[in-house]
């Protein structure tokens, strides 16, 4: 296999973790020390001997020398909408002229101090089924530490690279890119370098498109009250709402700690305890005294010991197109928690971290909500985002 083809190979695969504050790229620690040189982890390539290496780099985005923003995809050439528009930024003095080469890209030579991350993001928001395409310049770490077969290599490498990139960065910001090159002997040859995809969870910001006919009340219930009657609970509700289910999750154990396996030992032997394992007492369905079991506890340890009783939890799911919050509450508790299904939309610029990214028109969200949401809300909520350079790929 190409050693091209193995470095895009890898760009689809890596997925790195931006949890909420910042993206980071896993497995692209720098093992530079204060002398340029590295650690030489055991199974390292032997001396004269060259492999791939993979390395993931924070780079810094110089410029965009060409000054050429290449628009792609199907019918771009021919786009009578897409050449006004470009038209239209030759009149503001921001193109010297733009050609197509064929029916499926249009060259768009941008005029002298023209913003081309300004005029890449307007054609991006603009035409989302397109990509764009420009030769940037970035600077890369002094070293990096390759991936390869025999182990990490860490090498130093060209400051400066070239590559092909949408212009979405401004110059002066960074980009998580993935850098391959022929690595051995502590250098770094052939070096190739793209954009990674990254993945994880972060915090987006959309708009409540519409409200379902689903709602979800979950309710809290102290351990001495486990023995509720959930199906009888169920019955109650599905009269108010026939299609309606509960779910009770009754606690069937306790937490004891810091007792010693002698005090373990006679807690066994007390009518209402089934076993015990480590820090964990299985207790008969049917013994819900709490008082009880805190008196022989600090009877049998001298009150060394601490008891936790695990709270039940109960989940009505109801389906109906108004609820009476009411009656809910005063069916599954007061302390109950109740949302309601709704959708929500991404906007085309989606800010991350103070970045804004952009998303293809009509990537939707299903979430809860509170009962009060209505449509039109902005709303934040967590979600798992694929990301490319500045654009959003996809988001669940």
């Amino acid at each position: 296999m190409e050693r091209s083809d193995l470095i895009k190979i890898f760009v689809l695969l890596i997925t790195l973790a931006f949890l909420l504050e910042m993206f980071q790229i896993s497995g692209a620690k720098n093992y530079t020390q204060g002398d340029g040189t590295g650690p030489t982890p055991e199974g390292s390539p032997t001396p004269g001997e060259l492999l791939f290496g993979l390395a993931g780099a924070n780079a810094t985005v110089q410029s965009y020398p060409d000054g050429i923003i290449v628009v792609k995809g199907p019918g771009a050439g021919s786009d009578a909408n897409l050449s006004s528009s470009i038209s239209a930024m030759q009149a503001e003095g921001k193109v010297s002229y733009s050609n197509s080469a064929d029916q499926g890209s249009v060259s768009v030579v941008l005029a002298p101090g023209a913003n081309i991350t300004e005029l890449g993001t307007r054609i991006a928001l603009a035409y989302p089924a397109y990509s764009l395409s420009s030769r940037a310049q970035v600077l890369l770490p002094a070293s990096l530490a390759f991936q390869t077969d025999s182990g990490n290599v860490t090498a130093p490498v060209k400051t400066k690279a070239f590559l092909q990139m949408e212009p979405l960065v401004p110059a002066g910001e960074s980009i998580e890119v993935v850098v391959g090159a022929m690595v051995g002997n502590g250098s770094a040859n052939g070096m190739e370098v793209q954009v990674a995809q990254k993945e994880g969870v972060a915090l987006v910001p959309a708009e409540v498109s519409s409200l379902s006919d689903q709602w979800r009340a979950n309710a809290t219930y102290p351990w001495e009250e486990r023995g509720i009657n959930a199906t009888q609970l169920g019955e109650g509700l599905k009269a108010r709402y026939p299609n309606s289910s509960v779910v009770f999750d009754a606690p069937g154990y306790i937490k004891i700690y810091n007792a010693t396996e002698e005090q373990a030992g006679r807690m066994r032997n007390l009518s209402y305890i089934n076993f015990i394992i480590g820090t964990t007492a299985s207790v008969d369905a049917g013994f819900t005294n709490r008082s009880v079991i805190e008196e022989d506890v600090r009877g049998i340890t001298g009150g060394n010991a601490t008891v936790e009783f695990p709270e039940g939890e109960l989940l009505a799911n109801i389906t109906s197109p108004e609820l009476d919050e009411a009656f809910v509450r005063g069916l599954v508790g007061q302390n109950a928690t109740i949302v309601r299904l709704g959708t929500l939309v991404l906007g085309r610029l989606v800010e991350i971290n103070g970045r804004q990214f952009i998303a293809p028109s009509g990537i939707t969200l299903v979430r809860a909500l509170p009962l009060n949401a209505s449509v039109g809300d902005n709303v934040t909520s967590a979600a798992r985002i694929r990301v490319a350079g500045m654009r959003i790929i996809s988001a669940g």
